[in-house]
Parts: C-alpha cells; structure tokens; sequence
C-alpha cells in the first residue's frame, strides 16, 4: 500500500494539519520524490517556456 499525504481543514491542533493515509497503489501512484521530481521538471519547462515567449514579444516590439 502507498502512503498518500492528505490535508484536514477540520483538525482542532493546527489549521495546517496533513497526516499520511493508506491508499492502494496502481500503476499511476508514484513517491512524493518522484512526484516533487516532476513537478520541478515541470517548473523549470515552464520558465524555459516563459524565457522563450518574453524574447520573442521583445522581438514583435522592436
């Protein structure tokens, strides 16, 4: 089984409270350093991408 991390708004210790919950694994269930993995892959394709469009609308300008 995975462990998935889950956040609960009605905990009465802290507003910010997150606990680990079992959930079944499948093939699309993936680590949360695979996960945290990809989405600074994703980020980082995302400035590559905003880099790319900012030079061009500075080319359309001048």
């Amino acid at each position: 089984m995975a462990r998935a991390l889950t956040y609960d708004k009605n905990s009465s210790e802290d507003s910010r409270s997150f606990s680990y919950t079992e959930k079944s694994s499948g093939p699309f269930v993936r680590s949360p350093t695979k996960q945290i993995d990809t989405i600074k892959m994703m980020i980082t394709h995302g400035n590559l991408q905003l880099q790319e469009l900012e030079r061009t609308l500075k080319l359309a300008k001048s």
